[in-house]
């Protein structure tokens, strides 16, 4: 039997499943990594990876796809051998989280794919296999409309009622609710090991205040999803592509809140493109880039046995 190991590595949360004979098992979940593209990024990815599969021993293949990879290639050769060592395979797939997404959503197919969890970009993808990512620059760059924009901004309501200065009484009191006394903060937050986590965790708190009719917080779920259409555009025009479109990530488990002004947003920026629903995830789209080499996503792969990273 094949054992192939698929890999999600993400800001938050770190996924693994096996493929055996092509048939998904059962899935495994551990804490996330900051960015390959941070200090230590490579060290800490193989830690959350290490944590997620703990008790895992070898296996035929590894693909893996890793927040942070399409702007810190440079960290494959790292990860690669550690990936060898840990599993016992020269086998081994590396891409960016945004790649194996794309190829999971659309089942390998060419289209335009808009992943919102912590952080948020899209990526489109020709027939030819030329490919146009859009945003995924980082909380301090970039991720509009994600879940640490969505946190922040209510963190910041939050403040501005503690301080006087108008924002929401109803995000004042989830935050001091999740954190204590605001005052301290800043230090929970900059001593945290994940700070973007750790402020996109405030998400959920904006979405229960919105669904109980705060309307600050309904107000940030509607800028997000303005935002996230404004890359998902950016994405669709970039990549001459006008047909398929799909949402992806944590994000959209909020439902109407922010789907309901990214459609409205998508529909003036983009006349005649629809969402359609994920054919799978990022776990599924590791395993295909690994088995299937004819799909069009071949310039993101990091592909082969280990020794093409040596």
């Amino acid at each position: 039997m094949t054992g192939v190991l698929a890999i999600d590595l993400g800001k938050t949360g770190c996924r693994a499943v096996l493929f055996t004979d092509g048939v998904r098992g059962a899935q495994v979940r551990g804490p996330g990594a900051i960015g390959l593209a941070d200090t230590g990024g490579a060290v800490r990815a193989m830690d959350a990876i290490n944590a997620a599969t703990r008790g895992w021993a070898t296996v035929d293949a590894v693909s893996a796809g890793l927040a942070g990879m399409g702007k810190a290639r440079e960290q494959a050769p790292a990860l690669a051998a550690a990936l060898a060592d840990r599993f016992g395979t020269e086998q081994i797939v590396l891409t960016d989280d945004m790649t194996t997404s794309h190829a999971g959503a659309l089942g390998g197919a060419p289209g335009a794919v808009l992943a919102a969890g912590t952080g948020a970009i899209a990526l489109a993808v020709t027939d030819a296999g030329v490919s146009h990512y859009v945003d995924g620059w980082g909380y301090l760059l970039g991720d509009d409309g994600s879940g640490f924009a969505v946190g922040r901004a209510g963190l910041r309501s939050a403040l501005c009622a503690h301080d006087g200065r108008g924002g929401s009484a109803e995000l004042h009191a989830r935050a001091t609710a999740r954190f204590g006394n605001l005052d301290g903060l800043p230090w929970v937050v900059h001593g945290a090991d994940n700070p973007p986590g750790r402020i996109a965790a405030f998400a959920r708190d904006v979405a229960d205040a919105a669904h109980a009719g705060d309307p600050v917080a309904r107000g940030i779920w509607a800028d997000a999803g303005r935002a996230l259409a404004r890359t998902a555009a950016a994405a669709l025009s970039g990549g001459s592509v006008t047909t398929a479109f799909v949402c992806t990530g944590g994000l959209m488990q909020v439902g109407d809140l922010l789907t309901g002004p990214l459609d409205a947003q998508l529909a003036r920026l983009a006349p005649g493109v629809r969402r359609r629903a994920p054919l799978g995830d990022a776990l599924d789209g590791a395993h295909l880039l690994l088995t299937r080499p004819d799909l069009p996503h071949r310039t993101q792969l990091r592909r082969s046995s280990t020794k093409e990273y040596r």
